[in-house]
């Protein structure tokens, strides 16, 4: 079966991103494809680190990568 990422870039999102990543992670299940939620932390100052940390280890087929260099 074919396997979709889908990248999510972000910077200081810790308002949206919980509310984001669930909501496409629901979605995602009905989809005829497996799926990997890749967020990709931008050199954030706020709790996005934090939170997309901690949905990588909540929820299964999500990935969190944090670059600390804005723009790269």
């Amino acid at each position: 079966m074919m396997t979709v990422d889908l990248i999510i870039p972000i910077l200081n999102e810790e308002e949206q991103l919980w509310n984001t990543v669930s909501v496409l992670h629901r979605t995602r299940e009905q989809w005829p494809f497996t799926t990997v939620i890749k967020i990709v932390d931008n050199g954030s100052t706020d709790g996005s680190a934090k939170i997309g940390s901690r949905l990588s280890q909540t929820i299964p087929g999500v990935d969190f990568t944090s670059i600390k260099d804005k723009g790269r």
